[in-house]
């Protein structure tokens, strides 16, 4: 196939890139707030509170319904999301950040969509393809020459 730059390729990029620099941005203000003697708790409720305002208002403004769906998979899988997967693992990571930095932490976030494929590859019965794993290669092999280097 040929590679065309459309609209829509350059606004997916344009968001990627907004993506990784507001991540960045967020990751160096929560070692910032820890240094300044912040709890990662209270700072990280307050980023998350900010967060949900502004999308909750975004929401609004393009017309889009709140709609929780009274079902047993449903809210199971919200508890699990806003508990686990964004209060838990997020202030472990932004804890994490305050004790090597923000610099070496970066290195997990690497890891982050192997352990969600591994997962997936258990509970969804995710089948592997060639691309997922050149990615897993890749990903050992980045690993490998970043823990040699530093060695």
């Amino acid at each position: 196939p040929e590679l065309q730059i459309s609209e829509t390729a350059v606004l997916t990029i344009l968001l990627c890139f907004m993506g990784t620099l507001f991540f960045c941005t967020g990751n160096m203000v929560s070692a910032s707030a820890q240094k300044a003697g912040f709890s990662v708790i209270g700072t990280a409720s307050w980023g998350m509170l900010y967060g949900a305002c502004y999308l909750g208002i975004l929401s609004i403004f393009r017309g889009q319904e709140f709609i929780i769906e009274p079902t047993f998979v449903y809210v199971t899988s919200l508890i699990w999301l806003a508990l686990i997967s964004s209060v838990f693992t997020f202030s472990a990571y932004l804890m994490l950040i305050g004790r090597i930095g923000a610099g070496r932490t970066g290195y997990a976030t690497v890891i982050f969509p192997v352990f969600a494929l591994m997962i997936s590859t258990f509970l969804e019965s995710y089948i592997w393809t060639w691309y997922a794993l050149s990615g897993l290669a890749l990903v050992v092999i980045g690993n490998v020459i970043m823990v040699r280097s530093r060695g």
